[in-house]
């Protein structure tokens, strides 16, 4: 299960993922919120940063770009 899809997309689960790093979040953090299992998101959180969707300092993740919640607020 990617969360990069081959053309640029996020899969449902490197969305609800990039949702939940709009504060920097641990991957535990990340798997709680999410539901997801902690390998995936492990996983998952270092393909959101291969794609330059997230960055990780300290072994916490954020979006970087703006997630949906972001969008809308402004």
């Amino acid at each position: 299960m990617a969360c990069v899809n081959a053309d640029g997309t996020l899969s449902p689960s490197g969305q609800a993922m990039l949702g939940a790093i709009d504060h920097p979040a641990t991957p535990e953090e990340v798997a709680a919120a999410t539901g997801l299992a902690l390998f995936r998101v492990r996983s998952g959180l270092r393909d959101l940063v291969a794609a330059k969707k997230a960055t990780e300092v300290e072994g916490r993740y954020r979006a970087t770009q703006p997630t949906v919640n972001e969008v809308f607020v402004s």
